[in-house]
């Protein structure tokens, strides 16, 4: 008769090692009685897992005895649960037989347990696709494809080895999985000029073939990235669909892709706008068949142009909005000081130039992207156009292709400042000078910009970060919490009311550097990973301070250190 026994000193891996060896089956040890709380650690002694009020003792384990009474013993003598499972550990055996006969369960053979299936899989959904037009409404650039997880989708068929998988109600319902909300802002790199956006609602065919061991549908599951889709004043939800099997994501059959173009919906054209970038036919000269400019207003640049006279023409003739001249685009970049010359700015940024004087027009049809290139050129940094749109202060890059009538039309919020300086300027031109933001603004205000910008590092801000600085703030008597909150509520807006942020960082002093410092470093490994963007913003703010380096990145390992020390079993990566 075979038999083993055990008591409270033998390891939960002997255990279970003298009874594969005694009856050719697998025993689970668990935590709890009810197998609820997951295995018990193979190192630890029955006695060191024994449920208080359990008397422990020893126990010897023969053949004949049920796996039902077998689990009762052990559940009695050490408070733990235990189940026996086959020899493969792929399933549990009934508790009515006996040790002895557990060993003698026949095993599943490879061609049963081991089955490769070809799977395709063919889905008909509706698809939007996003389009530019030119003039003559024809498609330019790249086309912007999204679906619609509301109306998922028009039918799925699912091959098996060839033969179509069939349901009991003949409907196939995947599992699905939604992601937040992106920001997607249609932006197209071309250098026509766009006349006109809208989109196609399509019908698509999209297919998935891939190779299987034993295919279960239950394993199949449909993924939404969702998506706040906008262009101008058009906002809409859009979602892109990926399949996934066993958690990892399928490759689509992309020549298996189809589509049927439907109905063409419009959601902005410049024939909208109040100052159209062409002249009407009978307004232009009957030999001329060149565009016309709405407007001649120019301005003259030389070497020795001061920057703050370009800054004044352009707010005058467009008081909604901001127009900015930054150092070359950096983790800390700052406005160049707009009283240099134009010379003078080069020298400061040491930078070069394609054109060294000439005239600039600031007329109505040119669209931002053309104005800032031809800004740079004269070799005076980065250039920003910034706009006001709804409650939100949108910067809108150099890559923008609206015209600026357009953005001076659609913006809602009038410039109170000149972006250089945070000055006002009056209807004549006189600049203003006005005490700095960042000398009005408190620690926490200043701990919530910079806790946004860090957060954003990798594009992808999570509400999870926004919760952990005001975490934060709510545990420091420095920070007042509501304050971080308004403050962080209006950078993810784009609400800004200061100059820059090397300016925010200079104006932080004493004391209160060493305390935001760390706290943002809280912020950044509270993930477990620091990012080498999250590095190059921090050594931005230490550079801005003349902090030595390595003293901030012996700091940055002690507080990691700390970190750990108070989180057992959470480890901290930094990225190369």
């Amino acid at each position: 008769m075979a038999e083993f026994s055990f008591n409270g000193h033998t390891k939960v891996k002997t255990f279970k090692a003298k009874f594969r060896e005694t009856f050719g089956a697998t025993l689970r040890v668990y935590k709890d009685v009810a197998c609820q709380e997951g295995f018990a650690d193979d190192e630890a002694t029955l006695a060191a897992i024994r449920t208080a009020g359990a008397k422990g003792g020893e126990l010897t384990v023969r053949s004949h005895m049920q796996i039902g009474n077998f689990e009762k013993k052990v559940a009695k003598l050490f408070g733990i649960g235990i189940q026996i499972a086959n020899a493969e550990d792929t399933e549990l055996v009934d508790d009515s037989i006996t040790l002895s006969e557990v060993g003698s369960i026949p095993t599943k053979t490879s061609e049963n347990s081991s089955k490769k299936n070809h799977v395709r899989i063919e889905i008909e959904m509706p698809e939007y696709e996003y389009v530019a037009l030119d003039q003559d409404e024809c498609p330019i650039g790249d086309t912007f494809a999204f679906n619609d997880a509301c109306e998922g989708f028009n039918s799925i068929k699912i091959y098996v080895d060839g033969q179509l998988l069939e349901t009991e109600d003949d409907e196939i319902e995947l599992e699905s999985e939604y992601s937040d909300y992106q920001s997607h802002k249609l932006k197209w790199d071309v250098d026509e000029i766009i006349y006109s956006v809208g989109y196609y609602e399509n019908t698509v065919s999209r297919v998935w073939e891939f190779e299987v061991e034993n295919f279960d549908l239950e394993k199949l599951t449909e993924k939404w990235t969702c998506y706040d889709v906008s262009y101008a004043d058009y906002e809409a939800e859009n979602h892109h669909l990926t399949l996934l099997y066993d958690g990892q994501e399928l490759e689509e059959d992309l020549e298996g892709y189809g589509s049927k173009n439907d109905s063409y919906e419009q959601i902005w054209s410049m024939d909208d706008d109040e100052d159209e970038c062409y002249c009407d036919d009978e307004d232009m000269d009957d030999n001329s068949d060149e565009d016309v400019e709405t407007d001649d207003c120019n301005v003259e640049i030389t070497p020795d142009t001061i920057i703050d006279d370009i800054y004044i023409k352009f707010t005058l003739k467009y008081p909604h909005l901001h127009l900015r001249f930054l150092s070359e685009p950096g983790v800390m970049e700052s406005l160049v000081d707009s009283s240099l010359t134009i010379k003078e700015v080069r020298k400061v940024l040491n930078s070069q130039c394609t054109t060294n004087q000439g005239t600039v027009s600031l007329a109505d049809n040119r669209t931002i992207s053309d104005l800032c290139a031809e800004l740079r050129s004269y070799g005076v940094g980065s250039v920003w156009v910034c706009c006001h749109y709804g409650d939100d202060l949108e910067p809108e890059p150099h890559g923008e292709d609206r015209t600026l009538s357009y953005a001076e039309n659609k913006s809602v919020g009038y410039a109170a400042y000149m972006i250089a300086g945070m000055r006002k300027i009056t209807p004549e031109g006189t600049i203003i000078e006005e005490k700095p933001a960042e000398f009005s603004m408190s620690l926490s205000e200043k701990f919530g910009i910079l806790a946004t910008t860090l957060a954003g590092m990798d594009n992808n801000l999570q509400k999870g970060e926004v919760d952990i600085a005001l975490i934060i703030a709510r545990q420091c008597d420095q920070l007042n919490v509501d304050e971080v909150r308004t403050t962080i509520f209006k950078e993810l807006k784009g609400i800004q009311e200061y100059e820059s942020q090397s300016k925010i960082v200079k104006s932080i002093q004493g004391d209160d550097r060493e305390l935001i410092f760390q706290y943002l470093v809280l912020l950044a490994i509270s993930d477990l990973t620091l990012s080498q963007g999250e590095l190059q913003l921090l050594g931005g703010i230490a550079d801005v301070w003349g902090w030595d380096w390595d003293d901030c990145s012996n700091m940055i390992n002690c507080i990691i250190e700390n970190f750990q020390n108070d989180n057992p079993g959470k480890i901290v990566k930094i990225e190369e």
